[in-house]
């Protein structure tokens, strides 16, 4: 993963923008270093990390990309997620917005804004769902310059918040429910590794034909319909 100040970049727990004193970034094992990321270029003022969950009280969103533990037979461990949403509840403001990033099963958003309402009946926080987008090796670039951000929300106040926080981010964003969005990163997932399977299967029937896969290769990603950033090589 890429580092940044000696520290994997991969390695975010929680996001949280807005207040006075602008954003917060705490890390697993992150002392108080200050990072520069895509927050600086926004009116909240940068990113750091959070010491102390007081500060999350202040912050208009809190996004949690924690990493989604699998278990036998590679079933997700969705009580992993919501224990740490449960935990961290308490601290967020209200009419704040819980953007979730960690990859779930669908209808994983909708069930634990369900169960926070029934166990925080007087606090008001929205709950959304943004698929995280980071590639090997380009965690801090494609955080910073994706090429569009997927964002579902549950009403229009909660679209709002979002777009403050992401707008100065990235100009295109796709709108959708939240059941969308998590549908969307499994049907990525699917496609990009369908496509590296069938361009395995090519360069075997290349091996078998005499033809050479790189020149398939090149073929494909100069049609208009595949494109030159197709997942096409074998491997």
């Amino acid at each position: 993963a890429e580092r940044v100040g000696g520290r994997p970049a991969a390695r975010r727990e929680r996001l949280a923008v807005g207040g006075e004193r602008g954003c917060a970034w705490q890390g697993r094992g992150c002392d108080r270093e200050r990072w520069t990321t895509a927050g600086g270029r926004q009116a909240c003022g940068g990113l750091g990390p959070a010491p102390d969950d007081r500060l999350l009280l202040r912050a208009e969103v809190e996004h949690l990309p924690s990493y989604q533990v699998a278990v036998r037979h590679d079933r997700a461990d969705v009580k992993y997620v919501v224990d740490r949403v449960v935990g961290l509840f308490a601290h967020i403001k209200d009419q704040a917005l819980l953007l979730i990033s960690s990859q779930l099963p669908v209808g994983s958003t909708r069930d634990m804004a369900n169960k926070l309402a029934k166990l925080f009946p007087n606090k008001k926080v929205w709950v959304g769902y943004s698929p995280e987008n980071l590639r090997l090796g380009k965690a801090i670039d494609s955080f910073k310059n994706p090429e569009r951000i997927v964002v579902g929300v549950c009403n229009a106040e909660a679209r709002d918040v979002a777009q403050r926080l992401l707008a100065p981010i990235c100009e295109r964003i796709e709108w959708m429910s939240i059941e969308s969005a998590e549908m969307a990163k499994h049907a990525l997932n699917a496609f990009l590794a369908t496509s590296i399977v069938f361009a395995n299967e090519i360069a075997t029937l290349c091996e078998k034909v005499g033809a050479d896969a790189k020149d398939v290769e090149r073929s494909l990603k100069s049609e208009g319909r595949s494109g030159p950033k197709a997942y096409l090589a074998p491997g």
